[in-house]
């Protein structure tokens, strides 16, 4: 029985942060552009 209030409570727990973080942080957005360039693109010449 102990098992079951302590997972229910996790569950319960966890979705309060989250619902907390929504409300909280909605300014985080997937980011569009790619951090990392394409492979095809030729690396730039640091003058060796």
């Amino acid at each position: 029985m102990k098992k079951v209030l302590l997972v229910l409570s996790a569950l319960f727990a966890f979705s309060a942060i989250s619902a907390y973080a929504d409300e909280a942080l909605p300014e985080i957005a997937p980011v569009d552009e790619v951090a990392v360039p394409p492979l095809d693109t030729p690396a730039a010449d640091d003058g060796k």
